[in-house]
């Protein structure tokens, strides 16, 4: 039977395999991961980017405007509509 830590570990697993796809990670073997940057993939197109610099929908950079967070929730309601939606419960 498996436990909650097998389905974290097979989700985490995945989603490192579902990361090595992107370009962006693709750099070199010798390289990290880019540190304090948050990345969410759609089918391994990045969909939203949160980092030192700032926002990013799609690859676009937000701009630091009275839409920025709105544009930046969106962005991230739809990517966990993605996820839920495309998730392997196998």
């Amino acid at each position: 039977m498996k436990t909650q830590h097998d389905y974290w570990q097979e989700d985490h697993d995945r989603t490192i395999e579902e990361m090595k796809k992107h370009s962006a990670w693709q750099v070199s073997s010798n390289t990290e991961l880019p540190m304090n940057t948050i990345t969410c993939l759609a089918g391994g197109d990045e969909m939203l980017r949160v980092g030192p610099e700032g926002f990013w929908v799609r690859g676009v950079k937000v701009d630091q405007d009275d839409n920025e967070a709105e544009a930046v929730y969106n962005a991230f309601k739809a990517w966990m509509t993605w996820a839920q939606l495309n998730r392997d419960y196998q």
